[in-house]
């Protein structure tokens, strides 16, 4: 795995807005650098580097607005998303039907009641030559600290081209991605959120890898990056089991500690808000990489489903992701959303 020399960039050296976006976005000048691609391992649960249980116990207090916030979270409609994501034959990168997954994600955006300008296509392209877009929703500014929370909405199977429906992998990370852009489109945070579909993951990471560049190139005033890849299934060895992952070392070292800072905090919600229990990792072989190898604190959920019998075939339909479950990792989204982003007082 090459990666091209980078810079570190703090969220106080952030220094445009929305209008430099828009036109990057509509012009395609986040292509640069597609050539650099990541190598993916299966994340298979004994190649996890780092792997420790959580020590966070539950607090004796819960914060009522979080409370508040989560209780909007509604289970049926991420049913709903992964019923309309799984509907599609496939969603494989060099499929037709990608596009027409993507355009159902962007108009989701737009139907929470996000201007239209705020809900870009960030263009990529494959080592064959295939483009293809991610969708971002993107805060009012790039310039003030805010969450970047994403998934990848492409799929994989052993007949990509015929059948990848790909609930849990990653159509469960698309689901919560979508609930929570619903949920704050009408919660006053003080910090600013985006949402981020990516494609091309299961190529070597390439629509997060155009993101990513478009970042650093503009000094995106990234906090932290939330990475969801399968986040719905139940491993029957582990029942309440989330993986919590953290930055550990890889490309640059100067922003691991922030990143351990933001996985326990993590943790502490899951212990919180939710019946899971957590493990920690490393991050690794998903879209947060890129981000990590700018210099943007990284974390991520994961599920273990790699070690499943139906990951990366056509069985990975929707009765694979557990919608208990599926909820669970969206109150822990949620609340972790509402304390980085800061609620605004009633």
């Amino acid at each position: 795995m090459h990666i091209l020399n980078r810079h570190f960039v703090t969220r106080r050296q952030g220094c445009i807005a929305l209008g430099g976006l828009v036109l990057t976005a509509m012009t395609g000048q986040s292509r640069a650098h597609q050539s650099h691609l990541y190598p993916l391992e299966e994340k298979k649960r004994d190649k996890a580097r780092g792997r420790t249980d959580s020590q966070s116990s539950k607090s004796k207090k819960k914060d009522a607005g979080i409370e508040t916030v989560i209780g909007k979270i509604d289970g049926a409609r991420m049913n709903e998303t992964l019923k309309a994501l799984t509907a599609f034959p496939t969603r494989w990168s060099k499929s037709p039907t990608l596009a027409q997954a993507r355009d159902f994600i962007k108009q989701q955006f737009i139907g929470f009641g996000y201007d239209t300008r705020r809900v870009q296509l960030i263009e990529y392209k494959l080592d064959d030559g295939t483009v293809g877009r991610s969708v971002i929703c993107a805060p009012e500014r790039l310039d003030q600290g805010f969450v970047l929370i994403g998934a990848h909405y492409d799929s994989i199977s052993e007949t990509p081209g015929v059948s990848a429906p790909g609930a849990d992998d990653d159509g469960s990370g698309i689901a919560v991605v979508l609930e929570m852009a619903r949920i704050f489109a009408g919660v006053g945070l003080k910090r600013g959120v985006m949402f981020a579909a990516f494609g091309g993951e299961e190529q070597g990471l390439f629509g997060s890898q155009a993101v990513a560049d478009q970042a650093a190139r503009d000094r995106w005033a990234i906090d932290v990056m939330v990475n969801l890849d399968m986040v719905g299934f139940v491993d029957p060895q582990r029942p309440t089991n989330i993986v919590v992952e953290y930055d550990m070392g890889n490309k640059d070292p100067r922003n691991d500690a922030a990143a351990k800072a933001f996985g326990l905090q993590m943790a502490q919600h899951a212990a919180d808000y939710t019946g899971m229990t957590v493990e920690h990792t490393d991050i690794w072989s998903s879209d947060y990489m890129p981000f990590e190898a700018k210099g943007f604190p990284c974390i991520g959920l994961y599920d273990g489903g790699a070690d499943a019998s139906f990951y990366h075939t056509t069985q990975d339909k929707i009765a694979q992701v557990d919608m208990v479950r599926l909820t669970d990792v969206a109150r822990l989204v949620c609340a972790f959303l509402a304390t980085t982003a800061e609620l605004k007082s009633s």
